[in-house]
């Protein structure tokens, strides 16, 4: 894999077959539709969160399966890219 490539992920029907086996084999953990959608609800529901950008995350990562980053733009000491850097070590 590319090292600057970013890697997120949901399991979706949208993965090939045994693709998202053979990610979970390898140490990755997804991201649920579910924890999307509350996000979706918060930043819907919430004035406090106008302008803001949230991640999806594996609940391992966040109890609520997503982070407000509480910023719009990423530089390179961001949180999103030490994520990033954690999901490429995973697939090695």
């Amino acid at each position: 894999m590319a090292k600057n490539k970013t890697h997120r992920f949901i399991a979706t029907d949208i993965l090939p077959p045994g693709r998202a086996e053979l990610m979970k084999a390898n140490g990755i953990e997804f991201a649920s539709l579910e924890s999307a959608a509350e996000a979706l609800m918060r930043i819907v529901l919430s004035r406090d969160v106008s302008g803001r950008a949230f991640a999806i995350v594996p609940k391992t990562d966040a109890p609520s399966g997503y982070i407000d980053l509480d910023v719009d733009d990423f530089r390179d000491c961001d949180l999103m890219k030490r994520y990033n850097e954690l999901v490429r070590n995973r697939l090695g």
